[in-house]
């Protein structure tokens, strides 16, 4: 268990990625690929406003 975030979310959210963060290959429902930054280590993580639609989640989220 752990989370993931996009490179371009990141960099929207100017959140910078540690080391701890493990770049992964993910295929989405709709079959498109993406590489995705990992983390198992506990992540704080304060959203001051919508980044943008998830891929793969019909209600978005």
């Amino acid at each position: 268990y752990g989370i993931a975030v996009t490179a371009n979310n990141a960099e929207l959210a100017q959140f910078e990625l540690s080391d701890s963060w493990q770049p992964v290959e993910h295929q989405f429902r709709d079959g498109t690929n993406e590489i995705l930054f990992f983390t198992n280590q506990p992540v704080f993580s304060s959203r001051r406003s919508p980044i943008g639609r998830t891929r793969g989640f019909p209600d978005g989220g």
